[in-house]
């Protein structure tokens, strides 16, 4: 996993160079399962798994990357053609 994996870094080389560069990284892992997290939970409620949507929804609340605003990177002019 890779967050464990940062994390047990910072914690073993609190002073290294590296670390604000693994502090990024981690923030952005965290963002991007936020956004994965919330994915899953709006796949689930169209399928009408609302069971399964709530635990997602749990996920969600309590991570403190809720309060921060995610913006959603651009897709790739290339992309665009085959998900329209």
């Amino acid at each position: 996993d890779t967050i464990k994996n940062a994390k047990s870094f910072l914690q073993r080389y609190p002073n290294s160079k590296f670390s604000p560069f693994v502090q990024t990284i981690l923030a952005k892992l965290y963002m991007a399962e936020y956004k994965l997290n919330k994915e899953i939970a709006s796949l689930y409620h169209r399928t009408d798994k609302e069971k399964a949507a709530k635990i997602y929804e749990e996920k969600l609340k309590n991570s403190w990357v809720n309060s921060v605003q995610i913006v959603d990177p651009k897709t790739s002019w290339y992309r665009s053609i085959f998900e329209w």
